[in-house]
């Protein structure tokens, strides 16, 4: 009976978004997107069970049953878990020494309570405000753009991004919540209006993801920063040196927030980047990560690979070999999107227009970064097939962005 009940709240939600989306041109997309994203967060709790034997989704869910065991049971266990309490009171939390993992076990809690302990439909839950979140990004997109597959695919349809920002992941809550901030600084840039509690829905998901990813979070206000620095720039200055100014205050500000975390000092930086690039290489092989050999831990050897580890970031892997369904996916993505790339090029122009140029290059930078990071802090293909999602999402926008002018769509 309570499964029936679930059902049916997931059906209405699903039915809400639809009637949300007030474009007429895009609702045909509804249901098929919806249908790919709930079937893709079932296949990321199939994936774990039956082809890695385990990991994170599944623990994540197991926590969550546990804590939501001790919350809601009493007013006590809920001050515990809710009022700041240190989880590791609660017999045999393993999140202990794992803040964002513990956050996100904190927000499963409930659903997990809610849907009596469904691993299934806790994912479908969570795949459905993706959704959500997606589908605004792709509205707002289509605000500027009119079109509908430079609009939809990239949030909507691009394999990877769907699947592993789906179902009970990390990436499924903090991905949303990116899109959510995308959005609002997209309409920013637009000119159009923005109520106070769609601001306030923004900076609760920007607070959301800096809890279970904080890298994404700081280079988001880093770039959107810098890109208001440099576009509110009197306007000669702007128009002949914004792009140059945009550029220092993007390294200014990434300095600046460098130093509130003793790891990203830029006195230990590259040692920690070239030791978790080796742990990982440990844990891994040799044949499951992106190969960096002689990788040394000063800022010459990661300004050498520099390129490489961007060309890893954004199209690793292209080869099918070790060989796994999983990555045979992944390779036949990935050569798509080269492919959408190169051809998107041979007839694009840089914009120059307002402000375009400055927004294009601050999102360019935004990827650049956060992929040749990614790549050092994380070099296992399979993790980043997944971590990445936060840039792949800009990315995919930014390789949309160049069919976006071309000739209109059959009515």
């Amino acid at each position: 009976m309570l499964a029936v009940i679930h059902i049916g709240v997931l059906a209405g939600l699903l039915w809400y978004g639809y009637r949300q989306v007030g474009e007429p041109q895009l609702r045909p997309y509804y249901w098929p997107a919806a249908l790919i994203k709930l079937a893709a967060g079932a296949g990321v709790g199939l994936l774990y069970l039956y082809y890695y034997r385990g990991g994170d989704t599944w623990q994540l869910f197991r926590q969550a049953e546990l804590v939501a065991g001790r919350a809601f049971t009493s007013w006590q266990g809920f001050l515990l878990v809710y009022g700041g309490g240190d989880l590791s009171a609660i017999p045999g939390f393993a999140y202990t020494w794992q803040p964002r993992a513990a956050f996100m076990v904190r927000l499963l809690a409930p659903l997990a309570w809610l849907t009596g302990g469904s691993y299934w439909l806790t994912g479908a839950y969570l795949s459905i405000f993706s959704l959500r979140a997606m589908w605004l990004l792709a509205r707002t997109a289509w605000q500027q753009w009119q079109r509908q597959w430079p609009t939809l695919v990239p949030a909507l349809f691009l394999p990877t991004l769907v699947f592993w920002t789906s179902g009970v992941l990390k990436e499924s809550v903090a991905i949303g919540c990116m899109a959510v901030v995308l959005a609002l600084a997209w309409r920013l840039y637009l000119g159009r209006a923005v109520d106070r509690w769609q601001a306030v829905g923004a900076l609760l998901a920007w607070l959301v993801l800096a809890m279970l990813r904080y890298y994404y979070a700081a280079l988001l206000a880093v770039t959107l920063l810098a890109y208001v620095m440099a576009a509110y720039l009197p306007t000669r200055i702007r128009k002949k040196y914004g792009v140059r100014a945009l550029l220092l205050f993007f390294i200014l500000l990434l300095f600046a927030g460098s130093l509130l975390h003793i790891n990203l000092w830029p006195s230990r930086l590259p040692a920690v980047l070239a030791h978790n690039y080796y742990q990982a290489v440990l844990a891994s092989g040799w044949q499951k990560v992106v190969q960096l050999p002689g990788l040394e831990g000063n800022f010459l050897s990661l300004l050498l690979y520099s390129p490489w580890a961007l060309w890893q970031g954004l199209f690793a892997p292209l080869w099918p070999e070790p060989f796994g369904w999983p990555r045979l996916l992944a390779v036949a993505e990935n050569w798509l999107v080269l492919a959408a790339l190169a051809n998107g090029l041979r007839d694009w122009r840089w914009p120059t227009a307002g402000r375009g140029r400055l927004w294009v290059t601050a999102w360019l930078l935004f990827v650049i970064t956060a992929a040749i990071l990614l790549v050092y802090a994380s070099p296992n293909l399979g993790t980043l097939s997944r971590i990445r999602s936060g840039y792949y999402l800009v990315w995919g926008y930014l390789i949309a962005a160049l069919y976006a002018g071309k000739r209109p769509e059959r009515k």
